[in-house]
Formats: structure tokens, sequence, C-alpha cells
């Protein structure tokens, strides 16, 4: 068996590493994935009793239990909290008011009685920045619990179309 050597690997930032491949994109250090870009908009679907998410990149999330929500970071709360919530209901009844009132006084009270979730970080030992010389340390967000199977809307009823009239 050969030994293990204790020679860290250096990593270069940013390094082209293809650049003659056409199929290759270059890809903005700066910008976040799709999956986490910021939340554009909120409301609750009451024909399918979930709250939709909308990311600024067109990414859609469904969430039924505002459980699901305690698996979320504290900032990611406060940035759903100052994306605008849409609610048809009048006069801020039902479950997706409620939940959106609670979230803002949870918010306000920097989440006293709401459980969230902490990022993890993890330290490399092997690799080594070759700028600073220091050991690169890897930043980990835990997944959200979003629902996998999402409900389609109410059926329609039979004989509905009946009555409708095509215009040409």
């Amino acid at each position: 068996m050969k030994k293990q050597s204790n020679k860290q690997i250096l990593v270069m930032k940013y390094q082209d590493l293809n650049p003659l491949d056409e199929n290759f994109q270059l890809k903005d250090p700066t910008k976040r994935p799709d999956r986490y870009s910021a939340v554009a908009s909120w409301r609750y679907e009451h024909d399918k009793n979930v709250w939709l998410i909308t990311r600024e990149s067109g990414h859609r999330e469904y969430y039924a239990k505002e459980s699901q929500f305690e698996s979320w970071m504290k900032i990611d709360l406060k940035s759903l909290m100052r994306a605008p919530y849409h609610d048809p209901k009048p006069n801020h009844i039902g479950r997706g008011w409620a939940f959106h009132s609670r979230l803002e006084k949870e918010v306000k009270s920097n989440f006293v009685t709401m459980k969230t979730v902490e990022s993890e970080i993890r330290r490399n030992p092997g690799v080594c920045d070759p700028f600073t010389k220091r050991t690169v340390k890897s930043v980990i967000w835990p997944p959200t619990e979003k629902e996998k199977i999402i409900p389609i809307s109410r059926k329609f009823e039979s004989g509905i179309l009946k009555n409708f009239k095509f215009r040409a």
C-alpha cells in the first residue's frame, strides 16, 4: 500500500478549465444558483391549500404546512417577509393571512417562538486557497422541506363546457 502524502491541494479560484469547449458556459461566481435565488413573491393558493413561493429565477416551490417553513434559515424568512404577499381572500382572513401575520410577528421578535435552521461551516483540511494560504471553508445550507408532490387544482364539474361558446 502506498502512503498518502500530507501535502495540501492547491485550488485555483475562477480558473477557466476548458476554454476551447463550445458547450462550456462561464458562470458568474457572484450569482447564486437558480434554486437559491431571492424570493420574488409568495401567495396562498386556496384551491390547492398550499403556499406558492416564486423565486426571482422563476423557480416555484410549494409548501402545504406552516411547519415546513421551519426548515428555512432566519435570513431567508426575513427576505420572504420583504417580498410581496398576495392572497385573494378579502379582509385579511383565512389560513394564508393568519400565517403571514404570525411570520410578521416572528420577524419583529427575531424568531423567539419559531424554530429555524442554521447553516453549517465545514473546513476542507486538504484544500488550500492559493492567495491567502488558508484552508478553504464551505458553507452548507440544509435543504428546505418543500412539497415533492404538487396538488392539482379542483376538477371541473361535469357539463360545465355545455354553455361554453367558441369565438374564432
